[in-house]
């Protein structure tokens, strides 16, 4: 099969409860023997096979990464079980197997809630995309991929599984979300975020009052951005060029450090490009220097194209990039 790293302790990571307070649906990182025992009971009637799940789970997590979700009765018995693991190569791909739900809990949307909390914690771990496997003549697997979201995509491995002659399907997990940024909402957070990367940008640190003022004067030719994952604020951007011309600006990007290599960059581009099509704009482009990296790194990975240089070839040269939309 497949292996792969880790994260907690062994302990609901989150949990939720049928109307009934009958069924407990949890995200284990790590599983005790009793509870293995208990898997192996409700997969295969045998719990003599528990050192096999305890196996496939140190496997993949002293790789990279997994989990289990797992529901249990009133009584503390395995009703229903998933397993979660992440991609070795991309840390935002996981994929998801071994869906099993008791014969006599069938029909209680079990399976939904296995998913569904496997997703909110997938969610804060980052996970863009959720891939599965499905044998082609699973007409009920099938039917529960597309339910619940999934669209079937063109075959591709996944780590070491064997899963050849399946069909695979993908979900996009929602990670980020942007949110236009007012004097009281945001200037506190964009302070921090920007003041954290001035250095990157060449720039002198900016106090809150400014950047108060900035944000109030309501500055019809640009506008401000909380690049936020849930409510958490994760970085800033700032859009210009929107009253003239057919080109949009990408004038600031800043990424607290925290939260670095975690695909906002890539989120503020997208959303970025989307906001300024919207407005009729039929080119992005960004100023970046060439010692920055990571944002050249960045705009190269999203499609730009590098416009022009002043060709003084120091840290501080200032780089012009741009994509048609």
């Amino acid at each position: 099969m497949n292996k792969l790293n880790f994260i907690k302790a062994d302990k609901p990571y989150r949990s939720n409860t049928t109307d009934s307070g009958k069924i407990t649906v949890a995200v284990r990182e790590f599983i005790t023997t009793t509870l293995a025992e208990k898997i192996a009971t409700a997969l295969w009637n045998k719990p003599e096979l528990a050192d096999s799940i305890i196996r496939f789970n140190y496997d993949n997590k002293i790789k990279n990464d997994c989990f289990n979700v797992i529901a249990l009765n009133e009584t503390g018995d395995v009703v229903g079980r998933l397993f979660c693991i992440q991609n070795a190569e991309d840390a935002g791909l996981w994929y998801y197997g071994d869906l099993f739900v008791a014969p006599d809990y069938t029909g209680k949307r079990i399976s939904k809630r296995l998913l569904e909390t496997a997703e909110q914690a997938l969610s804060d771990k980052w996970c863009h995309t959720l891939r599965c496997y499905v044998e082609p003549d699973n007409k009920e697997s099938l039917r529960l991929q597309r339910e619940y979201g999934f669209t079937e995509c063109e075959y591709k491995t996944f780590n070491n599984l064997i899963n050849s002659g399946q069909l695979m399907f993908e979900k996009p997990i929602v990670t980020f979300n942007a949110v236009a940024v007012t004097e009281k909402n945001g200037a506190r957070y964009i302070t921090d975020i920007f003041n954290e990367n001035a250095h990157l940008l060449h720039s002198e640190i900016i106090p809150y009052s400014e950047w108060c003022s900035l944000i109030s004067a309501n500055d019809t030719d640009e506008k401000h951005f909380l690049i936020r994952k849930g409510a958490v604020p994760c970085g800033y951007l700032k859009i210009n060029g929107l009253e003239d011309g057919n080109d949009g600006w990408i004038s600031i990007l800043a990424v607290a450090s925290a939260f670095q290599r975690k695909g906002i960059g890539k989120y503020a581009v997208s959303y970025a490009e989307s906001f300024l099509k919207k407005q009729g704009k039929l080119c992005v482009k960004i100023h970046t220097t060439t010692d920055n990296y990571p944002a050249r790194k960045l705009y190269e990975k999203c499609g730009y194209l590098l416009c022009n240089s002043t060709n003084t070839y120091t840290a501080k040269d200032k780089l012009t990039y741009f994509k048609q939309i």
